[in-house]
C-alpha cells in the first residue's frame, strides 16, 4: 500500500444520479472541524440517502459542526472512531480531501466494490453552470473572493450573460448542498486545494476558466515531493478543451513551464505586474485589462483607490480582472467589484492597536512564501510571530529576509526548535533581531508586547499549518485577536 495508492487508483468517477439516491447507504468519512463534509452529508440526505458520518476526533470537538446538521434525520454520527462495516456495507463513501488515500479503511471499501469519491468530484460531475477554479499556492482564497465581488457588482448594474454567482469550495463553503439551486445560467467560483485537485484525476474534468495564482512548495507532509504537488496542481488545466481558458501569473517563477507545457491545450491568458503586453497588467497608475478578442484596453481601477494593501494584492486583483474579461463584463463592473472588495479574515487583519502597537492576524500564511508576503507588507521593522505543524517546507528565504527586516522573531509550536536554530545561526554576532523561543500563542503575544515600541506592528504570520496546537488557521486566528484584545489598553 503506501506511496502507490493515489486518487487514480481508489476513486472512481460519480455516476450515481442525485433522483436515485433515496435509501442509499452513504458514508461521510471526515466530518472536520471546518464541517468539512457537512456539505456532502446535508446533499445525500436531502435526497434521502442513509448517511453516516464518520470521523476519528472525539465528539466533543466536533460539536459545531454535529450541531449544523441536526436539522436532518436520516444521518448517524460515529464519531472517535472508524467501524468496518461503513466501509465495506455503504453504496458510495466521500472522502475528505485530508484523508490519506492509502487508508485502510478505504483500501476495505474499495475490495468490497464500494464507490469511492470526494465532494469536489461530485460538484463538477453534476454542476450545470460553468466553473471558474481558482489554485496557487498562496492567494487564492482572496482572489476567489475578488473573482465574487467582481460578478456580484456585474449582477448588480444587470450587467453580463449569467444569472447568478455562487462562490465557495476550499474557501470554507461547500456549494454541494446549494447544487439544487444552480442553474446552467449560473456561474460558479471555486478556489481548490491540491488536494481536491488530486482527487479530481478520477472524473477527469477541470474548470471552464481556470486561474493559476502562483507555485511553490507546499503539503509535501501529503504529496512526499513537489513534483507531485505540481502534478496534483497541473489538474487545474489537464482536462480542459481548446474553447477553455487558462489565466495564470506569468512574473511568478514556478509557473514558468505553463508557457511550453504540451498538456495546455485551452486559451492561456496571463496577468503581471512587469509586462504590460499581459492581458492584465498596471498603466499609468490604474489597473488595465485587455479584453479578448484584439486589442481593447480598459483602464480600471486607480492603484491608489485598492481596497487591500500590497504588490500581491494588485496581482489578485489582476487575475480576478481576466476572469471578468472572458465573461464580458464591463470595465465598470469589474472596477466596482474591485473597488467595493473587503478582505478575508486572517489576511493580513488589523486586529487592534495597543499603546500605539498595531497587531496583524495573517494566521492564514501556512506557508514561508506567504508569510514573506506579509512580512513585505510593512516599512517599519514588525516582530513576527512563527510556527507550528512542520509541512516539510523551505524556510531559508524567509528565515534570512526576518533577520534583515525584523525587530524580533517569535517561535512557537511543533517547529519551534528548528527555527530557533536556524535564525540563530543566521543572525550569529548580530544583537538584532530578537530571537525568542515560546509554549503557546498566550506566551507568543505577551513577548511580543513587552518588545514592540510604539509605531511598531506585531504580525502572526506563522508559515505552518495550525493543526499542532488549533484545530485550524481560523481557530488560530481567532485566538490571537481575543488575547491581543484582552490586553490593558487594547483598543
Amino acid at each position: 500500500m503506501g506511496a502507490e495508492v493515489s486518487s487514480t487508483t481508489l476513486l472512481r468517477p460519480f455516476d450515481l444520479e442525485p433522483n436515485s439516491l433515496a435509501g442509499k447507504k452513504i458514508t461521510i468519512m471526515g466530518l472536520g472541524r471546518f464541517g468539512g463534509g457537512s456539505g456532502a452529508a446535508r446533499f445525500f440526505a436531502q435526497h434521502g440517502a442513509q448517511v453516516v458520518v464518520t470521523d476519528l476526533a472525539q465528539p466533543q470537538t466536533l460539536t459545531e459542526s454535529v450541531q449544523g446538521l441536526a436539522d436532518l434525520p436520516n444521518i448517524t454520527f460515529h464519531l472517535g472512531a472508524h467501524r468496518d462495516e461503513d466501509f465495506t456495507s455503504a453504496d458510495a463513501v466521500v472522502v475528505n480531501p485530508a484523508v490519506p488515500l492509502d487508508s485502510p479503511f478505504l483500501v476495505l471499501a474499495n475490495r468490497a466494490g464500494v464507490l469511492l469519491t470526494a465532494e469536489m468530484n461530485i460538484l463538477f460531475r453534476l454542476c450545470p453552470a460553468q466553473i471558474v477554479g481558482v489554485t496557487g499556492s498562496n492567494g487564492k482564497s482572496t482572489v476567489t473572493a475578488m473573482i465574487g465581488s467582481v460578478f456580484s457588482a456585474a449582477q448588480k448594474a444587470q450587467q453580463g450573460n449569467f444569472r447568478r454567482v455562487f462562490v465557495g469550495g476550499n474557501i470554507g463553503h461547500s456549494l454541494l448542498a446549494e447544487l439544487d439551486r444552480i442553474s446552467s445560467g449560473d456561474v460558479v467560483v471555486v478556489e481548490l486545494s491540491s488536494f481536491q485537485l488530486e482527487a479530481l484525476t478520477a472524473e477527469g474534468i477541470s474548470p471552464h476558466v481556470a486561474v493559476w495564482t502562483n507555485f511553490s512548495a507546499n503539503h509535501l507532509d501529503h504529496h512526499g515531493t513537489i513534483d507531485a504537488y505540481r502534478e496534483a496542481k497541473r489538474n487545474i488545466f489537464r482536462f480542459q478543451l481548446p474553447q477553455d481558458v487558462l489565466v495564470y501569473n506569468a512574473d511568478d517563477v514556478g509557473l514558468e513551464f505553463l508557457r511550453s507545457d504540451a498538456a495546455v491545450c485551452s486559451r492561456r491568458v496571463i496577468f503581471s505586474l512587469q509586462d504590460s503586453s499581459a492581458d492584465a497588467h498596471t498603466a499609468d497608475g490604474c489597473l488595465a485589462l485587455r479584453y479578448p478578442p484584439g486589442n481593447r484596453v480598459e483602464k480600471l481601477l486607480d492603484l491608489k483607490d485598492m481596497p487591500v494593501p500590497g504588490r500581491h494584492n494588485i496581482a489578485n486583483a489582476l487575475a480576478a480582472a481576466c476572469v471578468g474579461a472572458q465573461f464580458n463584463l464591463s470595465g465598470a463592473a469589474i472596477t466596482e467589484g474591485l473597488r467595493t472588495f473587503r478582505p478575508l479574515p486572517h489576511r493580513l487583519e488589523l486586529v487592534a492597536t495597543v499603546a500605539g502597537v498595531s497587531y496583524y492576524d495573517d494566521s492564514v500564511a501556512t506557508t514561508p512564501e506567504s508569510a514573506l508576503v506579509g512580512l513585505n507588507s510593512f516599512d517599519c521593522p514588525p516582530i513576527i510571530i512563527l510556527g507550528g505543524k512542520d509541512k516539510g517546507a523551505e524556510f531559508d528565504i524567509l528565515l534570512r529576509a526576518c533577520i534583515d527586516k525584523c525587530y524580533g522573531v517569535i517561535c512557537l509550536g511543533q517547529i519551534r526548535d528548528k527555527l530557533l536554530q536556524q535564525l540563530l545561526n543566521l543572525r550569529g554576532r548580530k544583537r538584532r533581531p530578537h530571537i525568542i523561543g515560546v509554549d503557546s500563542l498566550e506566551q507568543a503575544v505577551a513577548a511580543a508586547a513587552s518588545l514592540a515600541k510604539r509605531g511598531q506592528a506585531v504580525l502572526l504570520s506563522p508559515a505552518c499549518s495550525s493543526y499542532d496546537m488549533f484545530t485550524n488557521f481560523t481557530d488560530r486566528g481567532q485566538r490571537f485577536a481575543e488575547i491581543v484584545r484582552a490586553l490593558p489598553s487594547a483598543k
